[in-house]
């Protein structure tokens, strides 16, 4: 379950924070190795907060490690905050965008995903893609995507 809202109860056990990274209408999205957690399954680059770091900090990494690029915070755009429990857990999910004027060349990381590619949202929303992704698209891009491909309430 994804929330704008902290659902009654809530306690966050940890904090996620993922990225919309643009070029030309189409957003970056990532492929998970066959061997790692939501094997072959795409998303976005995202990972945990590690102890002592900001949002911005933790993106910014997660951003380099997985897909060998330099954002810097001025590029940076923080879209919101969503209340996710999945699977037992209950975390944050801290979205940010970051858009490039010339496509910028990725690198992924070998070890955690096996594949890159650019898609519209409206593509992305048709990927074997991790839990909820297609909800945060839908939320995020819900003024760009055509109304009947909207399938899920948009949060």
């Amino acid at each position: 379950m994804i929330s704008e809202n902290i659902p009654d109860g809530f306690k966050s056990q940890l904090e996620v924070v993922s990225c919309y990274i643009e070029h030309d209408g189409e957003i970056l999205l990532l492929q998970r190795h066959p061997e790692h957690k939501h094997s072959a399954k795409w998303g976005l680059p995202a990972g945990k907060l590690e102890e002592g770091e900001t949002t911005e900090q933790a993106i910014i990494r997660e951003i380099q490690e997985e897909t060998g690029l330099e954002v810097g915070e001025q590029r940076l755009m923080f879209r919101d905050t969503l209340f996710v429990s999945y699977l037992g857990k209950e975390f944050l999910y801290h979205t940010f965008q970051a858009t490039f004027a010339d496509k910028p060349t990725v690198r992924i990381n070998p070890p955690e995903h096996k594949a890159y590619g650019w898609f519209t949202p409206e593509q992305a929303l048709s990927l074997d893609y991790i839990h909820d992704l297609d909800a945060c698209i839908q939320r995020h891009y819900r003024d760009a995507l055509p109304s009947e491909v909207i399938k899920l309430p948009v949060l």
